[in-house]
């Protein structure tokens, strides 16, 4: 008798577990993938997409710095975190177009590097947001459709 009722105890115990661990894993499933931004993974990504005349004249230093001064601007505007997407303001946030590289311009002006060789480096770093999901389409969707 003793033995039935551990029985009954350890399948109601393991069905509890069963639904409960099956529904966190079904809102789970529902939730699209968080995009998590890398700093290194970025600079080896930019270095690696360069036009071969930029990158032969800059350093991965200065991929560094660019890169790091946008993510300080964004950080400034309440658009990243380094902590988690949750701490990321959810107020609209409006920006100029030329707000962004203005401000890095600005950042990097110490070092030996042209508005050119900037953009550049902005315009990868822009393709690895897209490339991982961070900004534009999620990963795997198709933005333009079936047509």
């Amino acid at each position: 008798m003793i033995a039935l009722f551990w029985v009954l105890c350890a399948l109601v115990s393991f069905v509890i577990a069963a639904v409960a661990v099956g529904s966190v894993t079904g809102v789970q499933a529902q939730r699209p993938m968080r995009a998590v931004y890398v700093v290194e993974d970025a600079i080896d990504y930019v270095a690696d997409h360069l036009p071969p005349d930029v990158a032969a004249q800059i350093s991965y230093d200065d991929v560094r710095a660019v890169i790091e001064a946008h993510i300080a601007y964004m950080s400034r505007r309440g658009l990243a975190s380094p902590r988690t997407f949750d701490t990321v303001a959810d107020d609209l946030v409006v920006v100029d177009e030329d707000e962004p590289l203005a401000w890095v311009l600005g950042e990097v002006e110490d070092r030996d590097l042209s508005d050119e060789q900037v953009v550049i480096v902005l315009r990868a770093e822009g393709e690895f947001q897209r490339s991982i999901g961070a900004v534009g389409s999620a990963l795997g969707d198709d933005p333009v459709g079936d047509e």
